[in-house]
């Protein structure tokens, strides 16, 4: 996704996203498969300028939103940052440019107790060890929750995050790129790897978060 060495111009990709308009960083996001918060870009389309952004710097970006109005660009950046395929090196050198090291290590501390990927939230959490003590949004904005299963009450919660590689293919199958046979069989590859996996799935039976907003 990124560059052998990208410290060159992580500066100039962050100062662009810094002053570009929070909706279309979060129309960005939708692009990438943040399709939870849809609804939240407002229709929008991310302007081309803005397409070159390393998901590293767009996670940042978001995450940078000032609070309370930004809860929900918030949630973007969150989801954006759980991506696997992220680099360290590029994400903790756009955290410092955007200052908010401590707002992705309060994500980290959430992801750590109640996500499945604990080696890539073990990693994040030696880059990020402090958290913020801002109010910022609770565990149940950052999964996926879903009810009953099997006849019985039960909490279905997956970590919310993007698979970037397979959302840029998937465009291109949607655009019509793939002739009719490749696009088949493309998708199906692509689809798995959407909104997360079994991996980061729990289930918590008649379980309740009293802890976060």
């Amino acid at each position: 996704m990124n560059s052998a060495d990208p410290t060159p111009s992580i500066a100039s990709e962050c100062a662009a996203a810094r002053t570009a308009d929070m909706l279309d960083l979060m129309a960005l996001a939708v692009e990438r498969g943040c399709r939870h918060y849809t609804a939240m870009a407002q229709g929008r389309s991310a302007p081309a300028c803005l397409r070159s952004l390393r998901h590293e710097v767009l996670a940042c970006a978001l995450m940078n939103a000032p609070m309370p109005g930004g809860f929900d660009a918030f949630r973007c950046g969150a989801m954006i940052l759980s991506d696997l395929s992220n680099r360290k090196d590029v994400l903790a050198a756009a955290a410092a440019i955007f200052g908010v090291e401590r707002r992705i290590g309060y994500v980290v501390g959430l992801a750590l107790e109640h996500d499945g990927e604990k080696t890539f939230w073990s990693d994040l959490h030696q880059l990020f060890p402090e958290a913020t003590d801002e109010e910022l949004p609770g565990l149940s904005r950052l999964v996926s929750e879903t009810g009953v299963q099997r006849g019985r009450k039960e909490l279905i919660r997956t970590w919310l995050r993007t698979r970037h590689p397979a959302e840029v293919l998937e465009e291109r199958i949607v655009a019509g790129f793939y002739g009719k046979q490749k696009l088949t069989s493309s998708f199906r590859s692509a689809k798995p790897f959407l909104h997360g996996g079994t991996d980061s799935t729990r289930t918590i039976s008649d379980e309740r978060d009293h802890a976060v907003p």
